[in-house]
């Protein structure tokens, strides 16, 4: 590793600060023969003391080394993530006793034991080292360097003999080479073309399809080829036009036929003209159609070919390559001497004579393949990565720079840390998802899958923070994307977009992050061009190398491409969407024909349908009949029951719509509530032994002494805590706390769920402490008190808990729900400032916390346009219900669409974005419903038992039963 790049780049300057460099007028020649990246040291006449402390100082200052020699981007990266491991291997080799530890100092992870345990078998370096020239021989006669760094054995001499250095010994070889080199020039002229007379045919009958020729080669991996064309039916291939590379053949007929075609094949050329440089689609068929005929000469780029490698001796073959299993070796740069003819920076070499280099499992394997297969003269077999590509191969994603080479295979993370799926529902950061994901990390990249898809929100930043801490401890090479999640409104863009790549970059520990995409559309009314105007910022900031979008339309993404390239330059990298054999859309869109058009790299998320095409869901080897009979036959009894089930699910559907704009059923809510006069033991005996846990400190506690108070208390059961029910009472609760309302009593609230997810909706809601909050996650004190099960209890065998969620928003055991549903959007100005007056704040917090809508149209479409130039958007962050005002909707009450947009928010930015991690374990509680009680010491003052969905407790009227203290 370091004396590769110390061959390849010569000495730092005489200034850089480096231990064991230049400080002394010079550099002992054993350091940059010997073992520095892993070699074999050789027989140096130094002093081996000095020289093993030179090569430690060197490794252990690697970060100094990168930034003095003028480094590539992935050589760079190896020694600043190889050089603490490459002196732990100097020292195991050399028997030294200076102690060395691959992992950083202070580390936040090393106080977790499962993280020092899991990643203990990551702990060696990746062998993946770049390499480069031949170094000179070692006095045995045998070549020094790595098989990688593709060289010839040197001439033996004398170990008496004094060396000279390696720069001399380079020139030397240089002066020998003959002014006409023995080997032939490269091809770097065009070729000569001549078009040979068309074939004769007079119909499809007299047309005789040509035998299948194997087309000239002109040079390495470009074709000399003829198109066959019948006048009848034409050249029966499908072309696809690509930016930047030309016509890509995808089907060929069988009649004609193409016989030196294949399907994957470039045109490149036709006749004189080109293809590959046309700047749209219309400019290639011109050219196409202007030499299409029978025997048209072509120029056909194949992505797999053949070279012949040139090997010179002491000077090697001048190939500097980077191992990338299982592929092969990545070509990452050619010296012009001797100079490989055919081959370019990005190409993979895969087999070198009879010794395959891809599918080996490890470096050292592919080293000695190498050195002993590579001679001069000997064949190489070569793949050419393009934007995208087949299964196995390395795709190159187009950025500013040198392309970002990817496996063609990555690993998403979007389950790491998840609480609700992956990794056996292990909560982020604990040491069960810490030991997971190094699991995971090890396989992958021991499979060559090295690309990691990530974001900010997965795992709320654990997993860039354990990609970051693996990679750094590891040594294994990789490549993370990350992503930007656009919040709605008037803000800039550009800068959220430059914050989210810096602080991504930070938990990865890198620079800067490879790749940055927009994880969707942002809305309205951010224009695309301002999207991309921001991806390019953060490119032009430094804080990102490449940028790319996901679930983007081929329309939208035309319009973030477009203005990237014309306005800054850039290119658009890749484009992330949902594709797999169950989910066809991107490719019957013509979203990926239209990505290769572009030259925009498809990175497809969930290709295996999320599970569903991997094995992991079986269906049962038998499906029984639930209406069948022990005797395998129909039972007439069995078929009798379903149908009068049916029948009574849809009378009771039919009768709640006749009762849609019925208000709910009233019942009394003092000591002669019927749901209170139930409870013969009373409320506190009734709730004894149902253990509750405090959101706040994990802590259990019985929910009889949480009821008991010498004063004033009111206690709100709530639905779980993904439920409309829940999210409207903490924020009427929380501004009549702020408001004074509640005195001095106590106000709880018992959710259905987890702690963690108690702790996640208190933290979206941003709940004050005095609000005490409370897990019950079996939903044991609902059911104790009698609440209401939701839609056909009686049912309950036979429905799915989520259709009887539908059959409740329908009004099914839910009365009034589709009557509130709607007045949130017709408005009630009869309400009073106490009922009404959460709703301008649950708007700001709401549009604070980033949940959609954030915004809204400050005049409506029949308005005049203003003439002050005013903002056309207003911020609900700061305008709140204020947008209301003086627009003819009146002053007091709710407004229309006031309390609609509240519950907009509360659905799409905080119950579904986060379904997952809210809703409880047991699905049959997700029709669980609610109530509250006030206390006046163990006297119940207060008792309301929940309708439905959105039918909950009166808060105003129920705080108003508080003793007056």
């Amino acid at each position: 590793m370091i004396s590769s790049a110390l061959r390849h780049h010569g000495l730092p300057d005489a200034g850089c600060e480096i231990p064991g460099t230049v400080h002394q007028g010079g550099m002992d020649g054993a350091l940059l023969s010997g073992k520095v990246d892993g070699e074999e040291p050789r027989d140096d006449h130094a002093n081996p003391v000095e020289s093993e402390n030179t090569k430690h100082e060197l490794a252990e200052h690697c970060e100094e080394l990168a930034e003095a020699l003028p480094l590539k981007p992935l050589e760079a990266r190896r020694l600043q993530r190889e050089g603490v491991a490459a002196a732990e291997r100097i020292a195991g080799a050399s028997g030294s006793q200076r102690p060395s530890d691959p992992r950083p100092e202070a580390d936040p992870w090393a106080e977790s034991d499962p993280w020092s345990e899991a990643a203990a078998g990551l702990a060696e370096a990746s062998d993946r080292r770049i390499t480069a020239k031949a170094p000179r021989a070692t006095p045995n006669g045998k070549g020094g360097g790595s098989a990688s760094s593709v060289q010839a054995a040197a001439k033996s001499r004398p170990p008496e003999e004094e060396e000279e250095p390696w720069w001399q010994a380079r020139a030397e070889a240089l002066a020998e080479a003959p002014e006409e080199p023995w080997f032939p020039p490269p091809a770097a002229e065009e070729p000569t073309w001549e078009i040979p007379a068309p074939s004769v045919a007079t119909g499809r009958s007299g047309w005789r399809a040509p035998t299948r020729a194997e087309p000239k080669a002109e040079r390495p991996g470009v074709l000399a080829a003829h198109l066959a064309v019948d006048p009848a039916v034409g050249a029966g291939v499908s072309l696809l036009w690509c930016a930047r590379e030309g016509y890509r053949v995808q089907d060929i007929e069988e009649f004609p036929g193409q016989p030196e075609l294949q399907v994957g094949d470039l045109i490149r050329r036709i006749g004189p003209l080109t293809l590959h440089d046309a700047g749209t689609v219309e400019e290639a068929e011109r050219r196409f159609s202007t030499h299409f005929a029978d025997g048209a000469p072509l120029e056909v780029e194949r992505a797999h070919f053949t070279v012949v490698l040139r090997v010179r001796p002491k000077l090697g073959a001048g190939l500097s390559l980077v191992w990338f299993p299982p592929e092969g070796y990545l070509v990452e740069a050619i010296e012009d001497i001797p100079g490989q003819p055919g081959l370019r920076s990005g190409d993979v070499l895969r087999r070198v004579g009879a010794a395959a280099l891809g599918g080996l499992g490890s470096q050292s394997a592919a080293d000695r393949a190498l050195a002993g297969a590579l001679k001069d003269g000997v064949l190489g077999r070569v793949y050419r990565p393009r934007c995208d590509a087949a299964a196995g191969d390395l795709v190159a994603a187009r950025t500013a720079a040198s392309p970002l080479w990817l496996p063609s295979v990555g690993v998403g993370t979007w389950s790491w840390g998840n609480e609700s799926f992956g990794h056996q529902h292990v909560a982020p950061g604990s040491p069960a998802a810490k030991e997971a994901a190094a699991s995971t990390f090890k396989a992958a990249t021991g499979l060559g899958s090295y690309f990691f898809d990530s974001a900010p929100t997965y795992g709320r930043g654990f997993a860039e923070e354990s990609l970051g801490h693996l990679a750094t401890t590891t040594g294994h090479f990789s490549v993370v994307a990350t992503k930007h999640f656009p919040r709605a409104g008037p803000r800039d863009l550009a800068a959220a977009v430059v914050t989210t790549a810096r602080e991504a970059a930070a938990r990865l520990q890198l620079e800067s992050v490879e790749l940055l995409q927009l994880h969707r559309p942002a809305e309205p009314p951010c224009s695309l061009e301002a999207q991309a105007d921001a991806l390019a910022s953060a490119v032009k900031a430094g804080a990102a190398k490449a940028v790319g979008v996901c679930n983007f339309s081929l329309a939208e993404l035309r319009v973030v491409h477009d203005r990237l390239k014309s306005v800054h330059g850039l290119p658009l990298s890749t484009c992330q969407v949902e594709l797999s054999l169950l989910r066809q859309l991107p490719v019957s869109s013509g979203l990926v024909n239209g990505c290769r058009e572009l030259g925009v790299t498809v990175l497809a998320f969930s290709p295996l349908a999320m599970g569903r095409l991997s094995g992991r869901y079986v269906v049962r080897a038998s499906f029984q009949n639930p209406l069948e009979g022990p005797d395998g036959k129909i039972d007439q009894k069995k078929v009798e029951g379903a149908l009068a089930t049916g029948l009574d699910i849809a009378k009771n559907v039919v009768f709640a719509l006749f009762d849609i704009f019925k208000e709910p059923p009233q019942e009394a809510t003092g000591k002669d509530a019927p749901g209170l006069l139930a409870l013969s033991s009373g409320v506190l005996e009734t709730l004894k032994g149902c253990q509750v846990q405090s959101v706040k400190d994990g802590s259990s506690k019985d929910a009889a002494a949480l009821c008991t108070s010498t004063g004033g208390l009111a206690v709100f059961f709530l639905t779980h805590f993904g439920d409309f029910n829940s999210w409207e009472l903490a924020q009427q609760l929380r501004t009549a706390l702020r408001e004074g309302r509640t005195g001095s009593a106590r106000v709880v609230m018992v959710g259905i769920g987890s702690v963690d997810s108690g702790k996640l909706f208190a933290e979206q809601l941003d709940l004050p402490e005095a609000l005490e909050l409370y897990a019950d996650p079996s939903g044991a004190c609902h059911q104790a008190l009698g609440f209401s099960t939701g839609a056909l209890p009686q049912y309950k065998e036979n429905l799915n808990p989520y259709f009887r969620v539908f059959l409740m928003l329908l009004g099914v055991g839910s009365p009034g729900t589709i009557r509130t549903v709607l007045g949130g959007y017709f408005g009630n100005t009869a309400l009073g400032s106490e009922e009404v007056s959460w709703v301008d704040e649950a708007l700001k917090q709401g549009a604070q916390k980033g949940r959609f809508p954030t915004s809204v149209p400050r005049r409506l479409p029949w308005e005049e346009k203003p003439t002050d130039g005013a903002e056309e958007w207003a911020d609900l962050a700061t305008a709140g219900s204020t947008v209301w005002s003086n627009r003819g909707f009146g002053e007091t009450g709710l407004r229309p669409f006031e309390l609609a947009t509240v519950r907009l928010q509360n659905m799409v930015g905080g119950i579904i974005a986060n379904w997952d991690s809210l809703k409880p374990a047991d699905d049959e509680l997700l029709v669980q419903q609610g109530g509250a009680i006030i206390f006046d010491g163990e006297e119940v003052k207060y008792f309301f038992r929940d309708k439905g969905i959105l039918t909950y407790a009166p808060v105003a009227t129920a705080l108003k039963a508080l003793p007056k203290k």
